[in-house]
């Protein structure tokens, strides 16, 4: 995708295929979620986080349709996106009060 929108040039070190991004992206969040504190500049930074993530969701949901496909994966990691991203930006929101077991 890095590659597609201009980003990296063709055959670059960076030019990684989708699951690498998507395992780096969700790696990223979870790190952020056990072990960094909830500030205010962490919750913002991982909106935006996910504000990319969701925002590639979107355009490769697009691709599928546009292609008639059903892929599963795909579309579970859409919805995963999704929920992510609505969780997060709720937290944002309402000051970051999460109760923790």
């Amino acid at each position: 995708m890095l590659t597609y929108f201009g980003i990296v040039p063709d055959g670059s070190l960076f030019d990684v295929p989708n699951a690498a991004l998507g395992l780096t992206y969700y790696t990223i969040i979870f790190l952020a979620e056990q072990f960094l504190t909830k500030t205010h500049l962490v919750k913002v930074l991982t909106v935006c986080l996910n504000s990319a993530a969701m925002s590639s969701s979107v355009f490769l949901a697009v691709k599928l349709i546009q292609l008639g496909e059903l892929c599963l994966l795909c579309w579970t990691t859409h919805l995963l996106n999704t929920l992510l991203i609505v969780y997060y930006s709720r937290l944002l929101m309402k000051g970051g009060k999460v109760k923790k077991n």
